[in-house]
């Protein structure tokens, strides 16, 4: 009778285990060492090493810089032809071309100075995931429209995988990235939406990045470390976002949802003096707020703004309340009772 049993899980345990325990190899190239003589024979190590030279001496050769730097300004030069031939319709709720420029611009800059010192140019993957593409898209959308947010997010796509080496990862990854950040801040209304937008971008880009790292046959522990930063990414991006949209809004002077929802709060000394010196317009601006609000759902208006614009509407009417009708009718229902 057999006295040994092939254990299935055991087994994979132990492979698991050495797959774990195998460390990257690290080999240093000096300056002036020669990698293979001429007609000798190239073997794969020789070919893998040669390209990982090439590789890292194309993305920081001064004309790697510069064909970077020409095709982006030709896809500049499209993108605000765009914006100033459709300016009114694309800015038609408000906001500002700036906006979108110094975000990109800014973007531009950190994309390079990754890329020149972060030392992980030959990992597209990797690369994409510590760019805030989410949270450009998501700025843009916030401050401005969905509409142009979407157009900028083309432009970083772009930029993304020229930069990466012609990444296809890169290129999966920046897509998904800037059209979450766009779409899932359509209808966002309060701060905390913000966090929730990032967390979700987060995990899907997690579930991309392995599933790219499957197909680049990336270990166990690489996907792990993929999805972790992707994961990092999403959260990081909507936090950054929480913290410097207040900062556009102030210096640029656009009224966001948020800005809107501070502005409907009833409890400002605005509503407060409204109450006791004019109780008759503060509840006809309610019911005017109320009414445009519900009109704007139905007809797909920014209804945010409508009820905003009926709180506020006439708050001209308080220094001389006395003189209008709904004050006077209050008046003389509280002296009649």
């Amino acid at each position: 009778a057999p006295n040994l049993v092939f254990n299935a899980e055991e087994t994979q345990k132990r492979i698991d285990d050495a797959m774990k325990s195998v460390r990257p190899v690290v080999a240093t190239l000096k300056k002036g060492n020669t990698v293979i003589e001429s007609g000798e024979t190239i073997t794969a190590d020789m070919y893998d090493t040669i390209q990982i030279i090439n590789r890292s001496s194309y993305a920081r050769s001064i004309s790697f810089f510069w064909g970077i730097f020409l095709t982006q300004l030709f896809f500049f030069f499209l993108f605000s032809y765009f914006m100033l031939l459709y300016y009114e319709e694309i800015f038609s709720q408000g906001g500002s071309p700036l906006i979108a420029f110094t975000l990109i611009v800014g973007f531009l800059v950190f994309a390079f100075a990754l890329l020149k010192f972060s030392g992980i140019s030959g990992s597209g993957t990797m690369y994409v995931m510590l760019l805030p593409v989410a949270f450009i898209a998501m700025m843009i959308s916030l401050l401005n429209n969905m509409y142009i947010a979407a157009l900028s997010s083309l432009y970083l796509i772009f930029f993304v995988f020229y930069i990466s080496g012609e990444s296809s990862s890169a290129l999966i990854l920046a897509f998904s990235s800037s059209m979450l950040g766009c779409f899932l801040t359509r209808d966002i209304e309060h701060r905390n939406s913000l966090l929730k937008a990032g967390l979700l971008i987060g995990i899907i880009n997690a579930f991309i990045a392995c599933s790219l790292g499957l197909l680049e046959g990336a270990t166990l522990r690489m996907n792990i470390t993929y999805a972790g930063i992707a994961a990092a990414n999403g959260i990081i991006n909507s936090i950054l976002v929480l913290g410097i949209l207040p900062l556009y809004e102030s210096i640029f002077g656009v009224t966001t949802t948020f800005k809107l929802l501070e502005l409907s709060d009833l409890n400002a000394p605005i509503f407060k003096k409204m109450i006791i010196k004019a109780p008759g317009t503060y509840n006809h601006s309610l019911m005017v707020a109320n009414m445009a609000e519900a009109a704007c759902k139905e007809i797909g208006a920014n209804h945010m703004l409508a009820r905003v614009g009926g709180y506020y509407h006439d708050i001209g009417k308080i220094p001389d309340s006395g003189m209008y009708i709904e004050n006077k009718i209050t008046d003389m229902r509280a002296r009649t009772m």
